[in-house]
Order: structure tokens, then sequence, then C-alpha cells
């Protein structure tokens, strides 16, 4: 059997509120870089004119090349390069290109492709948390605060109890550390936080009504303008 059956990858359900779902070439397309990154760096040979060469590519990237790629997801050069390009612009991935070969990297593929971040199931009693499932729910806190404190350029040095209680609980719902990402780039962007920034916190931003309210507003000062217009003109998508 080979080494990538017994392998997987992790999608959240946000992926449905995500802009690569928007398209079944694009969703393809992402999914793909997703498999193709690496799990864990390693050496992969490569081929330099005459010349063969080994490279080190991280944790999270892999190397591209449009014709391979073209053959793997069975769609044109011209397609594959399109669609890569839409995601650099939507900040999904980068690539990084030199005389030789391109890399792309996978942005924040540790929030993607984190450890599985799990308390004790329903059908577990509390006693029985193991020291992994500990380890596990100190990632979640620290993952947390990393992408809290970017996005709002604040400095939390820890989360209280409240906090972690209402973070595990969102967990336990199905939301991810990339819907709270979304969340508080959204509530950053509301005209009342812009004023009264203090107010943003990790505690008020893993409540259930604030998750889900910030969550869903793409931006809540442009769904203000188009409550002014009379109609909406349907944007065009990518591939229009």
């Amino acid at each position: 059997m080979s080494l990538d059956r017994l392998t997987y990858i992790k999608l959240t359900r946000s992926l449905l509120r995500s802009e690569a779902f928007m398209s079944e070439k694009m969703l393809k397309v992402w999914v793909w870089c997703l498999i193709k990154a690496n799990f864990e760096e390693k050496d992969v040979n490569i081929v330099v004119g005459r010349w063969k060469s080994k490279i080190k590519v991280k944790r999270g990237d892999f190397l591209f090349g449009r014709h391979k790629a073209s053959e793997e997801l069975n769609m044109k050069e011209s397609t594959v390069y399109g669609i890569m390009k839409k995601l650099v612009e939507m900040e999904n991935i980068k690539i990084s290109v030199n005389n030789h070969y391109s890399v792309v990297t996978v942005c924040n593929y540790d929030l993607y492709q984190g450890f599985e971040l799990y308390e004790s199931t329903t059908n577990q009693q509390p006693t029985n948390t193991t020291n992994k499932e500990k380890n596990n729910n100190k990632q979640l806190y620290a993952d947390f605060l990393v992408i809290f404190n970017e996005t709002t350029n604040r400095k939390f040095r820890m989360l209280d109890g409240k906090t972690k209680g209402q973070l595990n609980a969102r967990i336990r719902e199905g939301f991810s550390i990339g819907d709270f990402q979304t969340a508080i780039k959204n509530c950053m962007n509301d005209d009342y936080h812009k004023k009264n920034p203090k107010y943003l916190t990790p505690e008020f931003i893993t409540r259930l009504d604030k998750l889900q309210k910030y969550l869903n507003a793409e931006s809540l000062g442009d769904s203000r303008k188009k409550e002014t217009k009379p109609e909406a003109v349907k944007p065009k998508t990518f591939f229009d």
C-alpha cells in the first residue's frame, strides 16, 4: 500500500464560506495545494540543466511547475496559472520564483493543518482527559493568541478561564481558528470598534453571538453602503 494512502489533510467547515468555494475549479486547485504541501520539512531532488541538486522544502510548501500541475489537475496550463494567481491575490498562497523552480507556500498552513484540537468527547468522563488532549488545548490557546494579536496589533499574553471555556465550546461546535481570524478582521472594520478598539478582546470574540455576527459579515461598512442602493449590481466572478 502506498504511504500516500495512509495520510490525510483536514478541511474545516469554514471552507463553505470562503471565496475559494465560489468555483469548482478554484476549489479543486485549492484542495490540490493543501494536498501537495509538505506536512514536514524534507529534501527534494531536482534537475537543473545537466546537474542534479537537492533542496529543502519547508512544511506548508511544495515545488510548483505549471506543466506538471496541468497534468495532475487535468486542466489547461492557462487555467491553472489564472487560478493560482487568484489564490495569491486572496492571500491563500504565496509563490516564490527563481531561475530554476517555483515554491508555493500555503499561507497559515498551521491553522489549516495543525494538531487535532479536541477535549474529552461526549462519551468520555472529564477525569479521563489525556496529556495529549491537554497539550492540544495549550496549542489551541497559543494559536488563537497569535492570530488575535497579529490581527489586532495587541499584546495579550494569556487567556482567562472564561475565554478558554468559550473558545473550547466554539471549536466543539465546528468553528475553526480561521473562522476567528475572519471574524476579528471584520470586527475591526466595524465603525464602532474603530472608535472603541478596547472592546474587541479575546473574551468578546469567543462569544457565540459575536463570533457568528462578525463571521457572517463580509464587511460591515460595505453592507451598510449596499442597503442605501435600490439595486445591488451583481459582481463578476473570477470565471465570468
